[in-house]
Formats: C-alpha cells, sequence, structure tokens
C-alpha cells in the first residue's frame, strides 16, 4: 500500500485485455493504484520482487507457466498478497486447482466494469480485516510481552507449589518463551537479611524488592535467566544454561547487593537437574543451601564480632595482627581476613587502624603525652608511620590537631 492506495499489478499476454482492464473501471475511485503490468508469468514474477504489489490480477490461460502456476509461486513468496484469476473457463476443475494455489477470486470473461468492482471491493475489504487484525495482535503481543516477567513469575511459583496440571504446563511453557521442559538448570534463591531485626515488615518488603530490582539490572542482558519473587518474597533465579558461566558471577552478584544495600545478602544454589518435573526438588536445594549458608553466617558473624571486641581491646598491642589475631580464634589468616572484609566492608588492617586513630584522638584530647608517646599508647611503635597514618585519617598533623581543639574549647 502507497498514500492508503493498494498497489494493483495486472498480468495477461494480450495487450487489448490488459488495457481494458485498466480502463473499465475507475481504480483509483477504489482506493486502489495500477502500478504495473506484466504480459508474461516471467514479468510478473519480476514485478513481485521490484513492487510487491497488494492485488495481482492475471489471467488463467498464457504461454510457459499459467496463471494458477504463477499464483503458486506468489503466494509462496507473498503470502499476503491477492491474486485473483481472469478466465473464460468456466468449469470446475480450474476452480479446484485455483482453490489449492490460493486463489482469492475469480472474474470470469467477458470481463464487465460491475464484476471487476464487485471483485475488487472484496478483496480490498479482506486485506483490510486482515491488517486490522494484525494490528489487534501486534498490540496484544505488546501487552503480553509487557507482562510477561508477571506470567512467568505466577507460572514459576504456581509450579514451585505443584499447583499445575500437566496440560496447563504443557500449554504455557511454549507461550511463556520458556526453554525446553527436557533442558538442564539450576536454581539459586537470593535473601537478604537485617541483622539487627530493626525494620519493620513493610521496609524489609521493599529492601528485598529493592535486591530483586538490583539483580534484574545486574542480569537483565541474559536472556538464559529467569528471574522473580517467590511466595516470600526471595529472588529466584533459574539458569536455563547451566554450561554457561554463570555460577563464576555468584560472588561478584554477593559482593554488588552487598555494597549497594548495606545489609547481609545469602546466596543458595541447587545441584543441575533436567526436566521441570524436578523444578520444586531444586528449588528446595536452593533454599537450604540458604538456609545453611544462613546458619554459617550467624557463626561467622559471632566469631567477626568478637574479634573487633577483641581489636577495641587490644589494639595497644605492638604485636597486634592479622595472624596473632586468627591465632587467638584458631583460624586461618586468609580465611579471617576474606570473611572480616565480608561482615564490616573494611579490611582487617583499615579496621584496627580507625580504632587506633579514634583513639589516639580522645588521647590528645585528654592528655598531654608528646606525639611518639601517643603512638606507643596505640600500639604503634614507629612514631613516623603513626603521623601519616593520623594526617591520613583526620587531614591533620598531630600538632594541627592538638592547637584546633585547644582553640576550639576556649
Amino acid at each position: 500500500m502507497v498514500n492508503g492506495f493498494l498497489k494493483v499489478v495486472l498480468v495477461d499476454d494480450e495487450l487489448l485485455v490488459r488495457d481494458l482492464l485498466h480502463k473499465c473501471v475507475n481504480w483509483m475511485d477504489l482506493g486502489m493504484n495500477i502500478v504495473g503490468e506484466a504480459a508474461s508469468a516471467y514479468q510478473a514474477i519480476d514485478l513481485m520482487d521490484r513492487l510487491q504489489p497488494d492485488i495481482v490480477f492475471t489471467d488463467i490461460c498464457m504461454p510457459s507457466m499459467d496463471g494458477i502456476e504463477l499464483s503458486r509461486a506468489i503466494l509462496e513468496k507473498y503470502p499476503r498478497t491477492k491474486v485473483v484469476i481472469v478466465t473464460g473457463y468456466d468449469d470446475f476443475e480450474y476452480a479446484q486447482r485455483s482453490i489449492k494455489a490460493g486463489v482469492a477470486d475469480f472474474i470470469l470473461k467477458p470481463i464487465n466494469d460491475e464484476e471487476i468492482t464487485k471483485v475488487a471491493l472484496k478483496i480490498k475489504s479482506m486485506i483490510e480485516a486482515e491488517e486490522a487484525h494484525r494490528n489487534e495482535f501486534a498490540i496484544f503481543k505488546e501487552e503480553f510481552m509487557e507482562n510477561l516477567p508477571y506470567l512467568r513469575e505466577k507460572f514459576f511459583n504456581k509450579l514451585l507449589m505443584n499447583d499445575l496440571e500437566t496440560a496447563e504446563i504443557e500449554g504455557k511453557v511454549d507461550s511463556y518463551h520458556i526453554p525446553a521442559k527436557t533442558a538442564l538448570f539450576q536454581i539459586t534463591v537470593v535473601e537478604i537479611y537485617d541483622d539487627d531485626q530493626n525494620l519493620n515488615p513493610e521496609a524489609r518488603l521493599t529492601l528485598r524488592r529493592r535486591c530483586y530490582d538490583l539483580i534484574r539490572q545486574h542480569l537483565e542482558s541474559d536472556n538464559r535467566m529467569t528471574i522473580f519473587l517467590d511466595d516470600h518474597q526471595r529472588t529466584v533465579v533459574i539458569d536455563h544454561d547451566v554450561a554457561s558461566e554463570f555460577s563464576t558471577r555468584y560472588g561478584d552478584l554477593q559482593t554488588i547487593l552487598a555494597q549497594q544495600s548495606q545489609y547481609t545478602v545469602s546466596i543458595g544454589t541447587s545441584n543441575q537437574h533436567q526436566g521441570l518435573q524436578n523444578i520444586r526438588l531444586s528449588y528446595q536445594e536452593a533454599c537450604e543451601a540458604l538456609h545453611t549458608q544462613w546458619i554459617d553466617h550467624q557463626k561467622t558473624s559471632k566469631i567477626i564480632q568478637d574479634v573487633r571486641h577483641y581489636l577495641i581491646n587490644h589494639y595497644n598491642d605492638p604485636d597486634l595482627s592479622l595472624s596473632t589475631v586468627a591465632k587467638a580464634y584458631y583460624l586461618n589468616p586468609s580465611y579471617l581476613s576474606r570473611v572480616f572484609g565480608q561482615e564490616v566492608h573494611q579490611t582487617f588492617v583499615e579496621y584496627l587502624t580507625e580504632v587506633r586513630m579514634e583513639k589516639a584522638m580522645q588521647l590528645i584530647k585528654a592528655t598531654d603525652l608528646k606525639a611518639y608517646q601517643v603512638s606507643e599508647a596505640i600500639g604503634i611503635t614507629d612514631p613516623h608511620y603513626f603521623g601519616i597514618c593520623f594526617k591520613k585519617y583526620t587531614g591533620l598533623s598531630v600538632g594541627e590537631y592538638k592547637k584546633n581543639y585547644i582553640s576550639s574549647s576556649r
């Protein structure tokens, strides 16, 4: 269609017939425009490729290739095109062949303007109806795709609760664009915790939604993942391509979530399974792994809490180090360093330095100790190193800090 007019091509090996078709009706009044003519089926095929008309009127009897064969060739490549056969044969056999070829309608010779007008308007109505249907379908598809995440979430939640019949599963797997039921998959459940239990239910729900949004942002470009919230508002990630390297990204994901939310994030992952009939088993495994990780986290949190108290009570020990503290708690130094960073969001050295600098500030304010004496009092044997640390922490030298404090106290 061009400028609201349907494009029409006329095909007949006789020029006289083409002229008659061209002139016997006012095509523009019908909302149509003759864009091309062909004297043979092969010329018509060439025109199709160049003009891609909406309607083709073709004679049935032409040399080399007849109108029915031409119709078949056109509709195979351009199924939306409507073909009208112009024939002098009022014959049932030809009608059958034409119908099988997909012809839209017939015009019997001798040609008259009334019949052409009638058929042309009928074809126009067919095209408009199909276009309207396509537009409706496009709108439906757009709305469906917008709602697809919600529909998938609902589907998988029902699947996890064993609340779907086999027939319903079969029907929705394809329509919801879910990978084949026989494919390998793995489930991960992500939970975010308020360790101090200070959040009310509404705030906790908001926190979990935020966690879900962050995960979607982190994984939105990966179409191998299905991400949704379960009935407990925990984020569930189904990895439909376990051969991928996604599992190596869990650590990065956990770090990102912890940094952006400032809360404890736990991730539980199932074993690999095959077939959607095992999805509930996979989900249960992921939940069990999540629970185990939470128990481990509680134990770790208690250890780190004890270590922090130990540093506060022993900051003045010049031999205090990651190794000595790890030894005191029968821990591997590398393990302590890792879990300390995860829990406190600071390295061991950063935290110890902070404790010592805060104590140094208190001593400078409350006593007349010299800088080297303050350094010794907080467990740093090198006064020069203490001076560097203090200025980095406060932005001032020890003398400047003392002077500023005295001035502000007057």
